[in-house]
């Protein structure tokens, strides 16, 4: 049996209490650990100590961990106080630990060294080992690293949960995480060894400094075969008789990997964002037919090999006659042979507003090829886009709209101006059509008979239209039809359509701010403005359909206080 070392420091504070050091045992082989135990008896307190001396020749696995023992002997009662740490020897032969230091109580205790022997296996019998694996130690800025953990073994054996370390200067991908270790049998040396991959990551170096590939560190239990050392017993099967196994624990680790990173050629095109490895690219509209108003999707796909996740597209400028929202963004990740592949997509929401003939901006950007070790550019093809006019006319209208409303307000001046003028030019009239026109006169200067024929029924209709106007849109919001977004809009039309006598296949939000502009204050202008192209946005965009109650919601509150507005 491994002989327990034990140093006792009695305190002179109280004889009762006392400190006790020891280690499990003082003679190991590599790969296995210790506990270091620090034992307070009598004590209310766990010791304070400083273990930072063990650190000059052992890897502190973990720990403190902490245990209070109570017990009652004769009708008094004892405690004790426990801390407890693994350690793992960084060398082999003969390691001291050195004397630490700390206090309990206030009062200073110190302890003797210990020494251990570290032995060095002799044989390849009960090894067990684990290996990173890379596929190359020298790779550009943004190139694939593969990097791949293995266990080897020729032993029973189980390792406990561990955690793959971080790594600064890399970007991180995972390729392949085991939900069990699956072994395969594999010859080294001679010597059969269970082999089974822990782990696969991809790493991209994102700074051009040299890096380091940390050590992974993994606990073991072992069971290890040992020969018996006593005497055969001649009545007995020497088979049964020669071994007996017992579990060891082991701290197994990797070594670390430096990794030299070379810069990438100079000259670096201007349109470079980053990209290193074999793509393609390709740019659609998911419609024949364009209208204005009436939005469509400009999709961007990119597929290939390498660092896919880690650049972005070059800034686009879109044509001034394209209403432009931010894109909706996804990225599918696949693995082939080890490589990182996948999709990157960008959905551009564009509104056209004028119509006519539009040529889209090509879509250039470089990127580097460390297979081939050369710069390569990426190109869309043209896309031209034909926008009919979708019944819609210019702002032009707007002034009409505006002409007709006011009609019904308009002082009856305006039309004896005009029928003067028109007398004058006919002066030269015979005195029939002069009999004529002032009869005409009369008759449209004579209130009772204007209101009778024209002016009530005109104006009895628009506010009778008006007073339904908030009534009609309310009750679409609450149809909750098929598409809330496409809701939202008729509704907010139908509204302004009843309320200002408009026509609602010729209104738009830049027409919206022209005829609300001096009927509303500039913040509701403001909301209304943003929340119909929300509602035009969201019919062609699968992730604001998610809001749609909300945008229901929103746009019955604007309503409601444009209506306190516009009486």
């Amino acid at each position: 049996m491994l002989k327990v070392i034990y140093f006792y420091i009695f305190l002179s504070i109280c004889s009762s209490q006392s400190i006790q050091i020891s280690v499990d045992k003082n003679s190991i082989d590599k790969e296995e650990t210790i506990t270091f135990s620090i034992e307070a008896s009598s004590s209310q307190n766990f010791p304070i100590v400083d273990i930072s001396v063990l650190k000059q020749a052992f890897e502190i696995i973990s720990g403190p961990s902490q245990m209070t023992n109570i017990q009652w002997v004769n009708g008094k009662m004892t405690s004790t106080k426990t801390l407890k740490w693994t350690i793992s020897p960084i060398k082999t032969g003969k390691i001291i630990i050195p004397s630490v230091e700390g206090t309990l109580d206030g009062a200073k205790f110190k302890s003797k060294p210990i020494n251990i022997f570290v032995n060095v296996n002799k044989k390849d019998d009960n090894k067990i080992f684990i290996k990173a694996e890379i596929d190359k130690r020298k790779a550009y800025l943004g190139e694939q690293i593969t990097l791949t953990y293995n266990l080897y073994r020729n032993v029973n054996a189980s390792i406990e949960p561990f955690q793959i370390p971080e790594f600064p200067g890399f970007w991180l991908e995972d390729i392949y995480t085991p939900q069990r270790l699956n072994y395969q049998k594999k010859i080294i040396d001679g010597i059969s060894y269970q082999v089974a991959k822990l782990g696969e990551k991809a790493l991209f170096p994102i700074a051009y400094d040299n890096h380091i590939i940390p050590s992974l560190k993994i606990k073991a239990n072992v069971e290890i075969k040992r020969k018996n050392k006593r005497g055969r017993d001649p009545f007995f099967d020497p088979f049964f008789d020669s071994f007996y196994t017992e579990t060891r624990t082991k701290f197994l680790q990797t070594d670390e990997i430096e990794i030299e990173i070379d810069e990438l050629p100079v000259p670096i095109p201007k349109d470079f964002t980053g990209a290193v490895g074999q793509f393609n690219i390709e740019a659609k509209i998911d419609s024949d037919t364009l209208k204005v108003n009436e939005g469509f999707i400009y999709k961007i796909t990119l597929k290939g090999t390498g660092n896919i996740g880690l650049f972005s597209l070059p800034k686009i400028k879109f044509p001034n006659q394209l209403e432009k929202h931010e894109p909706e963004k996804s990225f599918e990740k696949d693995i082939f042979r080890n490589l990182l592949t996948g999709k990157r997509t960008w959905e551009y929401m564009l509104i056209p507003r004028q119509s006519g003939s539009i040529k889209m901006p090509s879509i250039e950007m470089s990127y580097f090829d460390p297979i081939n070790e050369k710069w390569l550019k990426l190109k869309t093809d043209n896309v031209y886009l034909n926008i009919d006019k979708n019944n819609f006319e210019e702002n032009q209208n707007i002034k009409k709209q505006r002409e007709d409303i006011e009609f019904v307000d308009r002082d009856i001046f305006f039309i004896t101006e005009k029928m003067e003028n028109s007398m004058k030019i006919k002066k030269k009239l015979n005195v029939i059509s002069i009999i004529s026109y002032l009869i005409s006169i009369i008759l449209l200067l004579t209130p009772t008979i204007f209101d009778k024929f024209f002016g009530y029924r005109l104006a009895t209709l628009n506010i009778r239209r008006s007073k339904k106007a908030l009534k009609i849109s309310i009750k679409l919001l609450r149809s909750k039809g098929v598409d809330p977004f496409e809701i939202s809009s008729k509704a907010f039309y139908t509204y302004l359509n009843h309320k200002l006598n408009l026509k609602t296949s010729q209104l738009d939000s830049s027409k919206i701010k022209i005829i609300l502009d001096d009927k509303i204050p500039n913040i509701i202008l403001e909301k209304a403005i943003e929340l119909i192209k929300l509602c035009d946005s969201g019919k062609y965009s699968k992730v604001l359909q998610k809001n749609g109650d909300n945008v229901l919601f929103e746009m019955e509150k604007l309503i409601k206080s444009i209506e306190k507005e516009i009486k």
